[in-house]
């Protein structure tokens, strides 16, 4: 069960971020300084109601499509390599 997965990461004191298109948080914005998992789910449905609820805090992703991120950050396809 997904969910009580991401409440044992929460109960072991893990940060979880979860994206959502309805959150009032940006990616960009959020606070990395704990150690944090981070859920996404398909780009089409997105993660379960279930899932992102019990996420410590609901974050959009960046505006920036995919494809033009990845012309504009090219080390992000290849790990850091060119």
């Amino acid at each position: 069960d997904a969910a009580a997965v991401v409440s044992a990461l929460r109960d072991s004191g893990i940060e979880v971020l979860a994206t959502a298109l309805d959150a009032s948080v940006d990616i960009r914005s959020a606070d990395l300084s704990m150690r944090t998992a981070w859920l996404f789910g398909p780009e089409a449905h997105g993660l379960p109601p279930a899932v992102a609820a019990v996420a410590t805090l609901r974050v959009t992703p960046s505006r920036i499509r995919s494809s033009r991120a990845n012309e504009r950050y090219p080390e992000n396809l290849s790990g850091g390599r060119r």
